[in-house]
């Protein structure tokens, strides 16, 4: 992972406006790694970055300042998605075109995950796991993808709106722990303070 300064003056800052804790990166997920670097085992070597739930690609953008290599997936890419029903296909060429180390996907996450692992089985990642709907989150198919398509078990995994673990459409905190465990029984799962329980996982 590079580390970056960013100049206050950088239009990016408007976006984490409500997380006054981002104060090194204008990303809730970037800045939780920034915060936990000296916790976390080796996070400079880390050249590779996997996102489910790109959106409008903001945190795909900002990953591919840090990492060589960026795979994202979205599944709601040309409507139905939770927040607008707009067409996200133009702007994630135009992000592209820009930032050509983004390799954009449509799917299902745990699929996508299933396939990146598969053909990169030795590759430590940062992994970002934000596929949520209103009223589902797939997150226990996706950390058992990180556990049966990866040859590595000591990837940093960060989960988005953790705070729903136990509600309607999510798993209990049980299950939630388990499959976390199943991938390394070492795993230390922080709860952090930015976004909604956003919760990194590293050793």
């Amino acid at each position: 992972m590079k580390y970056k300064t960013y100049d206050k003056a950088d239009p990016r800052w408007s976006r984490v406006e409500i997380h006054p804790l981002c104060i090194d990166v204008p990303n809730v997920f970037t800045q939780i790694l920034y915060t936990y670097k000296d916790f976390i085992t080796n996070l400079e070597l880390i050249d590779s970055a996997i996102e489910t739930g790109t959106y409008e690609g903001d945190t795909a953008e900002i990953f591919s300042v840090h990492f060589n290599d960026v795979y994202t997936v979205e599944k709601y890419v040309t409507s139905g998605n939770n927040y607008s029903q707009q067409n996200l296909l133009e702007k994630y060429k135009r992000l592209q075109e820009i930032h050509p180390n983004i390799k954009f996907f449509s799917g299902d996450s745990a699929p996508f995950l299933q396939r990146i692992l598969t053909e990169n089985p030795n590759t430590r990642f940062v992994i970002l796991l934000d596929a949520h709907t209103f009223s589902h989150s797939p997150v226990v198919q996706e950390l058992n993808s990180i556990r049966d398509y990866s040859k590595v078990n000591n990837h940093v995994i960060i989960i988005d709106d953790a705070i729903d673990v136990g509600t309607t459409g999510w798993p209990s905190y049980e299950e939630f722990e388990k499959a976390i465990r199943d991938i390394n029984p070492d795993y230390n799962i922080v709860p952090t303070k930015l976004g909604r329980k956003t919760t990194l996982i590293y050793t």
